[in-house]
């Protein structure tokens, strides 16, 4: 018997209903979550051959491709959990396929001086646009999206934060990474920077991640943590894998297709 969409999507959720319960009663969790993985891969957005290739690489822990000069742009967002350690993933990952970085502050400078009356080009965060009320923290946020594409279409690299992923959602040779952790080592991380700071009492941490979020509402009315907005979600804990050899190869495999 010919079964019709519909049939298979309620087949479809209550399988991963089953799943669920499963998770539930043997290891008492809510819902399985990405840092549960080593990688957690969209395959809507790779090849069956690209993921074969990988996951060899991956199982093998050998990466010996040469990531020579592409013809045409390549780009790399890479998104975060608060305490991902996105800069030196990002920078490592620069460097090895050759390409630029620029982080979030760099994005976020260059919008607010566009965004900002002529004048009044100084400082080094959106506060300013918000003093100017919702015009300019939109003028903000529309400058911040121009930089991203401008970034994107002129020669490309590795662009950290600012919801670049859904920017370039479309653009033909981005591909898509975010970084997972497990909480404890967020934690660390984040006490790390907040005390190098010169932070360590009178200032709280909370509100940060809320921040990211319905920033990524306001621009892209997506959920910040859906999967399907990347290609790879990389798990940043997994200390036996090469994580940046992988995102490398997977992003230069992916790019190979593309030409």
């Amino acid at each position: 018997m010919d079964l019709n969409p519909n049939q298979i999507l309620e087949y479809m959720i209550e399988m991963e209903q089953h799943q669920q319960a499963f998770l539930s009663y043997f290891f008492g969790l809510d819902r399985a979550t990405p840092d549960m993985y080593d990688l957690t891969i969209n395959t809507s957005r790779s090849s069956l051959e690209v993921l074969a290739e990988l996951l060899v690489a991956v199982v093998n822990n050998h990466f010996t491709r040469s990531y020579g000069a592409s013809g045409r742009e390549r780009v790399v967002t890479v998104s975060r959990q608060v305490g991902g350690g996105e800069s030196v993933f990002a920078q490592a990952l620069g460097e090895k396929l050759d390409i630029p970085v620029f982080d979030k502050q760099y994005i976020e400078r260059s919008a607010i001086r566009r965004a900002l009356p002529v004048g009044r080009r100084k400082g080094s965060g959106p506060k300013q646009n918000h003093d100017q009320g919702k015009d300019g923290f939109d003028r903000y946020l529309d400058m911040m999206e121009t930089v991203v594409r401008e970034l994107g279409e002129k020669g490309g690299g590795v662009l950290v934060g600012r919801v670049a992923n859904r920017i370039l959602a479309n653009h033909p040779m981005a591909y898509h990474v975010r970084l997972v952790s497990e909480p404890s080592e967020r934690i660390k991380e984040i006490m790390k920077a907040h005390w190098a700071r010169g932070i360590g009492s009178g200032r709280p941490l909370t509100g940060s991640g809320t921040g990211h979020r319905a920033m990524t509402r306001l621009m892209s009315k997506s959920d910040w943590n859906d999967p399907f907005n990347f290609d790879l979600v990389v798990n940043t804990s997994s200390q036996d894998k090469p994580m940046v050899d992988v995102v490398a190869l997977a992003a230069f495999l992916r790019w190979a297709g593309s030409e």
